[in-house]
């Protein structure tokens, strides 16, 4: 930490037990929450240099199965730690998102998750299912990314892959009809933040 008004050294480091990916501050300018790669939420008081609390977020935030894991999402190591960490206006509410379909709002003073939200529920996206089954791979598609709920024609598979082909990272082989993506869209929360009003 520097003072940058009065051009001051190093005030105090705040040591981590990993790497730190997002920082913020507390409205009251007296507070900062990091999080780290290992799945940890510290809270430190800036003048002193104190550790206040900690909450351990990588049950919260893990996410679904990503496709070329091999183990459930629930044991697997990925995708567990916020890319991102925002303290609200009021200072009641932490809100944080990673590599992972959940976002997760904690209450600052219990340091209690409140509530996760969904960012999508699109299956044909890496790491949304709690688990892949590879029994139902067929014609180069998993069957989990195929909607269950809608019977496709085949007038509206056509659109779908003429849409495909205008994506990045789309190509078409050499006498395939068929467009498909070198790699599977995978879900990222790069930055996350309140409203400034705090709602």
């Amino acid at each position: 930490m520097w003072d940058i008004f009065e051009k001051k050294g190093a005030v105090d480091s705040l040591n981590h037990g990993s790497e730190v990916l997002s920082v913020d501050f507390h409205p009251n300018g007296k507070d900062i929450v990091s999080t780290t790669l290992g799945g940890q939420m510290y809270l430190w008081q800036s003048d002193e240099g104190h550790l206040i609390g900690m909450i351990d977020v990588k049950l919260d935030i893990a996410g679904g199965r990503l496709q070329e894991d091999r183990v459930s999402a629930k044991n697997s190591t990925k995708n567990k730690h916020f890319n991102s960490v925002a303290i609200s206006p009021n200072g009641e509410f932490i809100i944080g998102g990673g590599n992972s379909k959940n976002i997760c709002l904690y209450d600052l003073r219990y340091k209690l998750l409140m509530k996760r939200f969904a960012v999508t529920q699109n299956r044909s996206m890496d790491g949304v299912l709690q688990m892949l089954n590879s029994k139902g791979v067929k014609d180069g598609m998993a069957q989990h990314e195929i909607d269950a709920d809608s019977d496709l024609e085949e007038d509206a598979w056509q659109v779908r892959h003429e849409a495909d082909a205008s994506m990045p990272g789309a190509k078409q082989r050499k006498g395939a009809q068929i467009i498909k993506r070198r790699t599977k869209l995978a879900i990222r929360v790069k930055a996350i933040r309140f409203s400034p009003d705090g709602s």
